[in-house]
């Protein structure tokens, strides 16, 4: 199970950082970035259905294959609702925002963000799964370049907490233990990756 599990970690990439360092490098708009960021979005995705096996391999032992099935359908009507209703509604939004001022248009971002969020969270996908939808209906949108401008610093804000939450979780009485097969198994993703 161990294995299992440490594998499906490995086998992912961090969209967000790896979006991140392209946009530092300037090369966000390339060809191969792209083909990149639509890896990565399919990783996303997949990451969702893992997390919906392994949790139902964690808590009882046994992959709930028919739960992942239905949470993967539930998925896809999810993604194709949003997108096909947030192409039409969210563009006029952001207009009207933008006649209003820059803040407007903030606002308006991070509250379609945060909406598309709950509602995929109600229907019992998670938080990230919405979030990253309206992200994907945004960027389709004329005001998207004003908007990433916008939200950045928020962003940047959500993703140190993030790192935080997650560095809270480590137990540090662990490290002694773990420090070699930690070290070891950083050198091998490392130059497995490269």
């Amino acid at each position: 199970r161990d294995a299992i599990f440490l594998g499906a970690a490995l086998s992912l990439s961090s969209t967000m950082v790896i979006v991140n360092v392209l946009v530092d490098m300037g090369r966000l708009r390339q060809d191969a970035s792209r083909v990149m960021v639509g890896i990565l979005v399919v990783q996303d995705f997949a990451a969702i259905a893992m997390i919906a096996i392994f949790s139902g391999v964690a808590t009882t032992g046994r992959a709930d294959l028919a739960g992942a099935g239905m949470l993967m359908l539930k998925l896809v009507l999810f993604a194709v609702s949003a997108l096909g209703l947030g192409s039409l509604a969210v563009p006029r939004l952001l207009k009207l925002a933008h006649g209003t001022g820059r803040e407007a248009v903030l606002v308006t971002g991070l509250a379609l963000c945060f909406a598309l969020a709950l509602m995929s969270q109600r229907i019992g996908l998670s938080l990230a799964a919405g979030a990253f939808l309206m992200g994907a209906i945004i960027a389709t949108t004329p005001r998207s370049t004003e908007v990433l401008e916008l939200v950045s610093p928020v962003r940047d804000v959500f993703a140190a907490l993030f790192f935080v939450a997650m560095g809270m979780l480590l137990d540090i009485r662990l490290f002694p233990a773990l420090l070699l097969p930690v070290v070891a198994l950083f050198a091998f993703n490392f130059l497995g990756k490269v």
